[in-house]
């Protein structure tokens, strides 16, 4: 059966057509297979989405994505796919570099969509492989995303990949996706203090993608004073951000602080005054992604501070199928949270 799938994908004479028909048959014949044949079927094709037909070998890509989605260990498909994604965006890396060079000797504005796209389309007739890569990346992002949603261990693999996709993210939508994903961290140790209450947690987060859904795990999980708590999240909100549930809704979110990194603390202890603007280059930004938060003593570091002023944002996740979780392995005390804001004081100072 497998062997029959690789060769209508990867005879030249098969027609797109007729391999979106057989494909269609062979995901069918392949659902619920018993756990070690589905392992074995992932195993022999995932060498195969290395092949120099990039169309051809998409189609493998997302016949192995389809089993992971039934339960397969991605483990065997990491490497090749990591290598498949270097090889495509190298390539384009080769054509964007000519595109921008040509755009920059004629006076033209980089930062506009339209000139790009036609500098792209010209410069693409000279530079064919180059192009067809640039395009394969719109195939292959979509089974990269699934593949890095499922495995810690792949977008750790692939953060050799971070400074092609960052110079490309503005122009190209895989490497505007993988930007997101591949930073994102697993099992971080992370310590949460506001400095004005002497309250701090220490624990870990997986999983989070950007600073707005790290935002609403914090109102969801940092303790309160007093008898009366209105910073939980319902089951509903609760489910869209750690991956249980819908993707998106029409609810609105209000921030509850400002997050600060480490370097915002001043020597006396506090944090600045929330309308002192003046700061905010020590602001953890809600656009931003935890993986820049800045460490100390192996710890992304956020300090909570009273709100600047009204932030709200769509009660959303970014990746649909990547799981999220901020673990609390315990409540500091308050004499912990002040030989942690102690520690952040002589770091900024020596």
């Amino acid at each position: 059966m497998t062997e029959e799938f690789i060769r209508i994908v990867f005879d030249p004479a098969s027609s797109e057509e007729q391999i979106n028909q057989y494909n269609e048959s062979f995901l069918s014949r392949i659902e619920n297979l018993p756990a070690k044949e589905a392992e074995g079927i992932l195993f022999r094709l995932s060498d195969l989405i290395e092949y120099h037909d990039h169309q051809r070998a998409a189609f493998v890509a997302a016949v192995c994505v389809y089993l992971l989605e039934q339960g397969c260990s991605p483990t065997c498909l990491i490497s090749p796919m990591i290598r498949k994604l270097k090889a495509l965006l190298q390539a384009s890396e080769r054509l964007f570099d000519v595109c921008i060079s040509d755009m920059e000797q004629k006076g033209l504005d980089i930062n506009d969509n339209e000139l790009f796209e036609q500098t792209l389309k010209n410069a693409g007739q000279n530079m064919p492989e180059e192009m067809m890569a640039w395009n394969a990346l719109d195939k292959f992002w979509p089974p990269a995303i699934s593949l890095f949603s499922k495995s810690p261990e792949a977008r750790t693999n692939a953060r050799i990949l971070l400074p092609i996709v960052k110079k490309l993210n503005l122009y190209q939508k895989a490497a505007h996706w993988l930007c997101w994903m591949i930073p994102v961290l697993h099992n971080e140790p992370v310590v949460v203090l506001e400095p004005a209450t002497k309250l701090g947690i220490v624990g870990t987060i997986s999983g989070i993608v950007d600073n707005y859904q790290l935002h609403m795990f914090l109102i969801d999980i940092f303790p309160e004073k007093g008898f009366f708590s209105s910073r939980k999240l319902t089951s509903l909100r609760r489910s869209v951000i750690d991956g249980s549930g819908p993707q998106r809704t029409e609810i609105i979110m209000e921030g509850i602080w400002n997050l600060y990194s480490w370097k915002g603390l001043h020597d006396d202890l506090t944090l600045p005054d929330p309308k002192d603007f003046k700061t905010n280059d020590e602001w953890i930004w809600g656009e931003g992604i935890p993986d820049d938060i800045p460490e100390l003593n192996g710890h992304r570091v956020i300090l909570l501070g009273p709100p600047s002023y009204l932030r709200t944002w769509p009660v959303q996740r970014i990746f649909k199928e990547l799981p999220a979780e901020f673990k609390v392995t315990r409540k500091l005390s308050k004499s912990e949270v002040n030989q942690w804001l102690q520690k952040i004081a002589d770091a900024k100072r020596s």
